[in-house]
């Protein structure tokens, strides 16, 4: 679920290893899972803090539209007549903006699916349980990544890389006020400090992590080709 650079490393993976991916449950393309070559399991139910207003909007529509509870239908965060708004709606949309801002700025620590890690938790807790797996890749949403460092602990001997395309407290379009952002500093800190690996795409985004992290971050760019070659 909005993985699309780790998909296309699953797929290379896939071609001499054994991969599984856990992800939120999928909306779309779901007839396109069984092409895959690596195993996909999705988690069930809420996964992310919006998802409690979405199934109350759509047990109150007449039509019992199941796109209302679909995350991608972007019921949430839509905005109207977007190319051409009028200024009554450009209020609106600030407004509406400033709102989420606030909700996300003390309730989506470190992410708005956070609801998401004890699922994913035990979906990959039990995999490793019962297969002999090497190590763990956690990538997108941040959360992701506090799912991955629970599992490190437990397993220690498994290998566990990060992957980020989009940078977690040092991202140039963090949107969030500054002591938010030193909140998610100690979490990426303390999160990030047990993995074996730091990969992202950019040689600038990797100097600025080794600053912050005191270690080593390489980076791969963001094009099926430069994975290929690696």
């Amino acid at each position: 679920f909005g993985g699309h650079r780790l998909i296309k490393v699953a797929r290379i993976l896939s071609q001499e290893h054994e991969v599984t991916v856990i992800t939120h449950p999928l909306y779309r393309f779901t007839s396109e899972i069984k092409k895959e070559n690596f195993k996909i399991v999705q988690t069930k139910g809420w996964t992310d803090i919006y998802d409690p207003l979405r199934s109350f909007i759509f047990n109150l529509s007449s039509k019992n539209n199941s796109n209302l509870c679909n995350p991608d239908s972007g019921i949430i965060r839509e905005n109207v007549n977007e190319n051409n708004p009028s200024f009554k709606e450009k209020i609106k949309n600030f407004f509406i903006k400033r709102i989420f801002n606030i909700v996300e700025t003390f309730f989506a620590i470190p992410d708005s699916d956070w609801p998401w890690i004890l699922k994913a938790y035990r979906k990959a807790d039990k995999l490793l349980k019962e297969e002999n797996y090497d190590f763990v890749i956690s990538h997108y949403p941040f959360s992701s990544h506090i799912v991955a460092s629970l599992l490190k602990n437990k397993y220690q001997k498994i290998k566990w890389v990060c992957d980020f395309v989009d940078l977690w407290s040092l991202n140039h379009l963090y949107p969030f006020i500054n002591f938010r952002r030193k909140i998610d500093e100690f979490i990426e800190i303390k999160t990030l400090k047990r993995s074996d690996k730091i990969i992202t795409t950019e040689r600038t985004f990797a100097k600025k992590m080794q600053k912050l992290h005191e270690r080593d971050i390489s980076y791969i760019p963001h094009t099926t080709e430069q994975f290929e070659d690696s």
